[in-house]
């Protein structure tokens, strides 16, 4: 089973390679979500840099495939855990239309 850095360079690399590839930047954001969800709470320094990081690559996705509501529903996720409201009513309103 690959750990948490291996899986952070495969796609790292495959963004390198892409760019503008979709799912190496939902997978690394979805990576990073998961690695803040484990951490200490929010206001512990690395949840917030791993949420930093996640809402990067997520939101790199969105501008790719604004449309894929999996991206939209795990950034309203970062965002609800960064306490940034503004954003989450934005998300809202895009997964309700």
């Amino acid at each position: 089973m690959e750990t948490f850095e291996e899986k952070r360079i495969h796609y790292q690399k495959q963004i390198e390679k892409t760019p503008s590839q979709f799912e190496p930047h939902y997978a690394l954001g979805k990576l990073y979500y998961e690695q803040a969800a484990k951490g200490g709470g929010s206001t512990d320094p690395s949840v917030t840099q791993w949420l930093q990081h996640s809402a990067e690559h997520l939101e790199k996705a969105d501008q790719i495939k604004p449309d894929n509501r999996d991206n939209l529903s795990m950034l309203r996720q970062v965002y609800t855990m960064t306490h940034d409201s503004e954003k989450v009513k934005g998300i809202n309103e895009r997964l309700n239309t």
